[in-house]
């Protein structure tokens, strides 16, 4: 029998950090999801998940979702400490019968959405930025042909993502050379562990489709900041005897050499 739900979690770092949308596409990918209906949104100062389901289904989905901080796609960056599952009495009356038709991220205002995307860049500059001091001391001792191989990774795949989005197909945007380049970090700087927070959180948001960015503006302006990453792997790699230009079949010999 199916009955309506809500979900509360808190924590420290729960909002502006993707955890809406990783609900969503856990819900997406979960097996007899669909029958999941409802929605997930930031309230005060935590976030809320209202839907109806049977009760198997609600509670295993209740127990998953404390499984999203772990893994490899949340970067650490979210940190759930408290989560409650309750049934309510049906809320169709307050958000309407649509809101129960699927299951999505129900934002707020632009403005606040703006102020978290923001927010959640931040946290990823800095947690990113934590992580390159901490291993900065290792890199003198690393082969200098894994950090080659690093920024090679980087520079093709940013080629890949620009070709992505002049072709405005932003399902086939590709983050796995940048979520490595989390755990593995080729350069120590914090200018450079901000240009790839940065670069991560918009591709991101532009490939799931579940975001604010939807102005011809906005996608331009991630197309310079990768125009601007490309420029700066350049140099990177010109400095450790590797020419590439700015086009895709370029460094293809400078790889024979790595």
């Amino acid at each position: 029998m199916e009955k309506f739900w809500k979900i509360t979690i808190k924590g420290p770092s729960i909002q502006g950090v993707m955890l809406r949308e990783r609900i969503v596409t856990l819900r997406d990918e979960f097996p007899n999801g669909s029958s999941i209906l409802g929605f997930v949104r930031n309230w005060q100062d935590w976030v809320e998940i209202i839907f109806k389901s049977d009760d198997a289904l609600a509670n295993t989905f209740f127990h998953k979702i404390g499984e999203i901080p772990g893994q490899p796609e949340s970067l650490g960056m979210i940190e759930i400490r408290e989560k409650k599952l309750e049934v309510i009495p049906s809320p169709v009356s307050v958000f309407g019968e649509k809101a129960f038709e699927d299951f999505k991220v129900k934002r707020e205002s632009e403005q606040k959405e703006m102020m978290l995307a923001l927010q959640g860049a931040g946290k990823v500059f800095i947690h990113s930025a934590m992580i390159q001091r901490d291993v900065s001391h290792h890199l003198k001792a690393r082969d200098e042909a894994k950090v080659k191989g690093i920024l090679l990774s980087l520079y093709y795949e940013a080629l890949h993502n620009k070709d992505m989005i002049l072709a405005k197909t932003y399902g086939g945007i590709s983050l796995t050379a940048l979520s490595q380049a989390f755990s593995t970090p080729p350069l120590p700087t914090d200018s450079f562990a901000y240009q790839l927070s940065e670069l991560f959180l918009k591709l991101e948001l532009l490939k799931n489709n579940k975001s604010i960015i939807s102005e011809q503006s906005e996608i331009n302006s991630i197309s310079k900041s990768i125009d601007t990453f490309v420029e700066t792997l350049m140099k990177e790699l010109g400095d450790r005897g590797i020419k590439v230009e700015h086009k895709r079949d370029a460094g293809k010999d400078a790889q024979k050499n790595i």
